[in-house]
């Protein structure tokens, strides 16, 4: 099931959808790729932000989507 069909099957009962996929993170993980600089500088040339996520970005929109805060969005 795509996020769109459960967000509509699923707000009826309460229940909100949300995805967040935030592309390359900055992490050990992909620290160890062995092409990584590679990935990081054109990761921070295509983002608006001119730099690649950190995991406290990801964390951030996650902590929003759980709050009562977003509690319109699905």
């Amino acid at each position: 099931m795509v996020q769109q069909n459960a967000a509509a099957e699923l707000g009826a009962m309460g229940i909100r959808v949300n995805v967040v996929s935030g592309g390359p993170i900055e992490t050990d993980a992909l620290r160890a790729f062995t092409n990584y600089e590679e990935v990081r500088d054109k990761t921070a040339h295509l983002s608006p932000l001119n730099r690649m996520g950190q995991p406290q970005d990801l964390a951030g929109a996650c902590l929003f989507l759980c709050s009562e805060k977003a509690s319109w969005i699905t």
